[in-house]
């Protein structure tokens, strides 16, 4: 359950800030975590847990959204999942060094992927964000995800094992805008 093009659907019931619902599924952190947990629920029933992953962008600000409540919201909201049986829990904008991956980390039992928290909307490391990548593996996480860096590199990992330089993110305003350029078109690494 990756979230769509635009974005993030799930995190607009969690944020309060944009969660304005009056009923059983505004208000509380429990409330705000309720449609998730259906969401979440309904598509394991329909293809079985073992095939449905769920990411998770805690603090997102995209869209006008603002959540003040990450501290308390997402450790319940994993606990409430930790027992579902998914495939995978995947962090956005992730941190070891914060109190909340640690307990991320801790509280779900399953594969963990993290997404660095690299430079936004700035530039991407020299490295691509494999440092930071490699300290969230040292802190538990099972998998990393290089989004930016994967675009921009369509042979990420050779390089990385071979230690050659990154193409250079051209500009996020051509990534995912259906052609080509900015997103298929980079140059993979020469012999």
């Amino acid at each position: 359950m990756q979230h769509g093009a635009n974005g993030y659907l799930l995190h607009q019931f969690l944020a309060a800030s944009t969660n304005r619902r009056t009923d059983a599924y505004g208000g509380p952190a429990g409330n705000r975590m309720r449609f998730v947990l259906e969401v979440v629920s309904a598509v394991a029933a329909a293809i079985g847990p073992e095939r449905v992953g769920l990411r998770l962008s805690p603090g997102v600000t995209a869209n006008s959204m603002r959540e003040d409540d990450i501290d308390e919201l997402y450790p319940a909201l994993v606990g409430e999942l930790a027992g579902s049986g998914l495939a995978y829990l995947h962090v956005v904008f992730a941190d070891p060094e914060q109190p909340l991956f640690q307990r991320i980390r801790r509280d779900w039992p399953g594969s963990l992927i993290a997404n660095p928290a690299l430079p936004w909307p700035g530039p991407l490391p020299a490295d691509g964000g494999r440092e930071a990548g490699e300290k969230l593996l040292a802190a538990g996480a099972d998998l990393i995800s290089l989004g930016r860096a994967f675009l921009a590199n369509p042979d990420l990992v050779t390089r990385l094992r071979v230690d050659a330089p990154l193409n250079e993110v051209r500009g996020r305003h051509l990534m995912y805008t259906g052609g080509e350029t900015g997103y298929t078109d980079y140059p993979p690494l020469r012999p």
